[in-house]
This record gives structure tokens, C-alpha cells and sequence, in this order.
């Protein structure tokens, strides 16, 4: 008796696995499968997928790192579009940019200002290629993806259908990409000042470096809120900055020196960067003309730098 149970068991559990695990690989195993299933409900369910097989018949959360097609959740192995990069270069850029800021603004030494500036670029690269590996594939440089389409996928918590909850990063791994990067900045943070602190013995160091640990939890907080809007207006927010930098500094009327011949070129970089990243969200080669119109005032603008000095004729004269 015991024995035909044992047997009907076992039977039982290879049946099971016949008819739950079926193949999803190839485009024909694909389209099969979904002629021969039901959708699953809500716009990011699916069935767990594993080994090229489809595993089981309930749909549900997808894993982090996978993204479903709508009957499956497929492993993410895109690799980042233009625009995507321009993302995560801008993610790089923007405590670059807050920190030298507040360097410049608050430390009155020179000296300090140079190494500081200089320690807070080596922070943010260091802390980008730690994250970078730190995603799949693992210790690799390249990385994979779940490529955003639409607005909605920064936020899948608003469309889970009744009685099931579907969340996931759909948009793998642009949200914790922004995360970890900020972990790791503040832990070199606090390793390099402290470092520095002891090698150049800069007077300003804990003041500076409290200000500097200040914005992150503020970083933090918008990404978590409002991840999706910076991802699709980050670049208009560069062309905002540099376009006000560039009136600040020609309402200072304080052109000829090295410092500003410095911020004219970081201007017009970021001009210059904010515009590509616009033009990454179409097709390149049907925007070239917007190339044009950063290239058209930065030759004015440097024949305008030029020839300033011959304004004031007081300097020529006797």
C-alpha cells in the first residue's frame, strides 16, 4: 500500500513538472506559449522564469533584475541606449558639481580649494566605478539593463491590480544605481577628508565636510519622490544652470581672469552636454542642427571675451 502511494507520488511530481515547466526561449517557444496562456493582470505581473524555463503558472512579482513581457518575467539584459549613459554621467556629475560649489563658496584658502575640488572629482569617479561593478554582470564595467519606456515605470506601485502586489524596479537599475552611488560617496567622503585632513593639515576641513555631507539625504529624498521626472528632465534642467551661470557672469562683468575663463568653459561643457542629451531622445542625425546652436554662441562668445579689453580705450592711453 505504502509503495503505490510512494509511486503516485512520485508520478504526481513529474507530471507536475511537465506541465508547469515548459521551455520560453526561442520566438516560436515564445509566441506558443502566449497563444496558449492567459496576460497576467497588470501592467508589470509575471511567471517566475528560470533557466530558460518558465517555472510556474501563478503570476506574481518579477525579481529584481527582470522585467516581464507580460506572461513572463524575462531576465534584464539590455545594455544601455545614449540617453540612459547621459543619465548616468549626470548622476556622476551632479555632486561633482554641488561640492565644488560649496568649496568654492565657503573655503577662502586657495590651497584648499585645489585639493578639495580635486579630492571631490576623485570621490565621485571612485564611488561611479564601485557601483558600476557592483551590478550585473558583477565585477564587469559593462552593464545590463532594464530599459525604460514609459513615465510609468518609475513607479509600478500605482498599477498593481487588486489583490496582488506586483512591484519591482522596473527601470533595473537606474533607481539604485542613484542609491548605492550616493552609499559609496559617503564613505569616501569621509575616508579621503580625513586622509587629507592629516597629509595637508587644511584648516577648513570639518566645516567643509560637514556642508559637503549635507545635500545627500536631500538627493536622496528627490530620487525616491521624484526619480522619473529627473530622468526625463534632467537635461533641460543642465541647459536651466549653465544658461543662468552664463547671465551671472556677464552681469559680473568680470571676464578676464583665470577663474572665469575656467567657469566659461565649464559653462559652455555643460551647455554642451545637456543639448547631446536632449538630442539623444531622437534620432541623432535629424538634430544636428542643435549642435550648431551650441557651437554658434560659444565662437561669439569667445570673439566677445577676446576683444573686451579694447572697450576701454582709458588702458591704451597715456
Amino acid at each position: 500500500m505504502s509503495s503505490r502511494l510512494l509511486f503516485c507520488l512520485i508520478l504526481l511530481f513529474f507530471c507536475t513538472q511537465i506541465c508547469c515547466d515548459e521551455i520560453y526561449q526561442t520566438e516560436d517557444d515564445r509566441t506558443r506559449y502566449q497563444a496558449t496562456h492567459s496576460r497576467c493582470l497588470g501592467r508589470y505581473c509575471g511567471r517566475k522564469y528560470e533557466d530558460k524555463m518558465v517555472t510556474t503558472e501563478v503570476c506574481g512579482k518579477c525579481e529584481r533584475g527582470s522585467k516581464t513581457d507580460g506572461w513572463v518575467c524575462l531576465p534584464c539584459e539590455d545594455v544601455p541606449t545614449r540617453y540612459e549613459w547621459c543619465y548616468l554621467i549626470f548622476v556622476f556629475m551632479l555632486p561633482c558639481g554641488i561640492n565644488g560649489s560649496i568649496i568654492i563658496l565657503t573655503s577662502k584658502i586657495m590651497k584648499d580649494r585645489i585639493v578639495l575640488i580635486i579630492s571631490s572629482f576623485f570621490e565621485a569617479a571612485i564611488a561611479f566605478l564601485f557601483t558600476l561593478l557592483s551590478f550585473n554582470p558583477k565585477g564587469n564595467l559593462k552593464i545590463y539593463t532594464c530599459n525604460v519606456d514609459q513615465f510609468s515605470d518609475w513607479f509600478p506601485t500605482f498599477y498593481n491590480p487588486p489583490n496582488y502586489h506586483c512591484s519591482s524596479e522596473k527601470v533595473y537599475p537606474f533607481w539604485t544605481f542613484f542609491l548605492l552611488f550616493y552609499l559609496y560617496l559617503l564613505g569616501l567622503i569621509l575616508l579621503f577628508r580625513f586622509i587629507l585632513k592629516k597629509v595637508f593639515q587644511l584648516q577648513s576641513m570639518t566645516t567643509l565636510m560637514l556642508r559637503t555631507l549635507h545635500p545627500i539625504p536631500f538627493l536622496l529624498i528627490l530620487q525616491v519622490l521624484f526619480g522619473g521626472l529627473i530622468y526625463y528632465f534632467f537635461p533641460y534642467l543642465l541647459l536651466f544652470i549653465g544658461a543662468c551661470l552664463d547671465l551671472y557672469f556677464h552681469i559680473t562683468n568680470n571676464l578676464i581672469s583665470t577663474i572665469n575663463i575656467t567657469t566659461y568653459f565649464f559653462r559652455y561643457s555643460l551647455l554642451f552636454f545637456s543639448l547631446f542629451s536632449i538630442t539623444q531622445q531622437y534620432d541623432l542625425t535629424d538634430n544636428l542642427y542643435l549642435i550648431f546652436d551650441f557651437v554658434a554662441p560659444l565662437l561669439f562668445a569667445g570673439y566677445y571675451y577676446l576683444t573686451k579689453p579694447l572697450t576701454k580705450p582709458e588702458k591704451w592711453m597715456d
